[in-house]
């Protein structure tokens, strides 16, 4: 004895595939949901180091810059380096700890002095808690390969 195949109507089909494409878009967004979460949890950090300048005047067209680093995360941050460019002449000024890592620690203010540049660039590079390096060039923030 055979049992005849009942294939459904045309309204089941229909639900059925309604509901198989409602699950595939749901896990979609869920993934996708978690993938912007872990971006955003990676730079956390990162945004929350920030570095500013002070300008007094100096002699003629130069200017007396105290230079600022904050760290306002909780959690320290590594290999702290400022290169200072001086965009009115050909010189750089950098200003890092020579040979040691410098380390700002959590909620800290870093302070440094230049004398008589005419327009300050600043370009903040650093290490945050989790390894990562980052650089911020005025307001853009940047995560960089590791140098090899």
């Amino acid at each position: 004895m055979t049992f005849p195949l009942d294939w459904g109507t045309v309204a089941d089909w229909v639900g059925a595939v309604g509901t198989g494409g409602a699950l595939l878009s749901s896990l979609y967004f869920i993934r996708r949901d978690k993938r912007e979460a872990a971006e955003e949890a990676r730079g956390a950090q990162a945004r929350l180091v920030v570095a500013w300048t002070n300008e007094t005047k100096g002699e003629a067209s130069t200017y007396n810059v105290i230079g600022h680093v904050r760290n306002a995360s909780s959690e320290p941050v590594f290999d702290v380096e400022i290169q200072v460019a001086d965009e009115g002449s050909s010189q750089n000024a950098t200003w890092s700890t020579p040979g040691l890592p410098m380390v700002l620690p959590p909620q800290a203010v870093g302070e440094f002095k230049l004398y008589e540049v005419s327009t300050v660039r600043l370009d903040l590079r650093f290490t945050d808690a989790n390894g990562r390096k980052w650089r911020r060039v005025g307001g853009d923030l940047k995560q960089v390969e590791a140098e090899s």
